[in-house]
C-alpha cells in the first residue's frame, strides 16, 4: 500500500543517514490510540513501524498510555498485538 511504501521509505532514509555510518536509532516513541480504530488497524500499523525499524537495526519503542498494556497486571490488553511484536522481535535483520 502507499503506507507502507511511505513508512518503508522513510526508514530507509533513516538507515542511510544513520545506522550505514555506524549511529544508532531508536525509534523513541511510535504508537496510536485505539478510540474509534478497528483494533486489526492498529495491529497492522504498530507491527509496521516496528518491522520496518527493526529490518534496518533500528530499535523501536512502543508508546502507550495504557492503552496496550495494563501497568497494573504487566500484560497486554491485546494478546494478538503482543504476538506480533514479539514475531517482529524474533525475525532475523537484513
Amino acid at each position: 500500500t502507499q503506507e507502507i511504501n511511505e513508512l518503508n521509505g522513510y526508514m530507509d532514509k533513516l538507515k542511510t543517514t544513520f545506522v550505514d555510518k555506524g549511529v544508532p536509532v531508536i525509534i523513541g516513541e511510535f504508537g496510536t490510540t485505539t478510540t474509534n480504530k478497528e483494533p486489526e488497524s492498529v495491529r497492522l500499523y504498530l507491527r509496521s513501524v516496528a518491522q520496518a525499524a527493526w529490518d534496518r537495526g533500528m530499535c523501536p519503542m512502543l508508546w502507550d498510555n495504557g492503552e496496550h498494556y495494563d501497568r497494573s497486571t504487566c500484560k497486554f490488553r491485546d494478546e494478538e498485538l503482543l504476538r506480533a511484536l514479539q514475531t517482529v522481535m524474533q525475525s532475523q535483520r537484513a
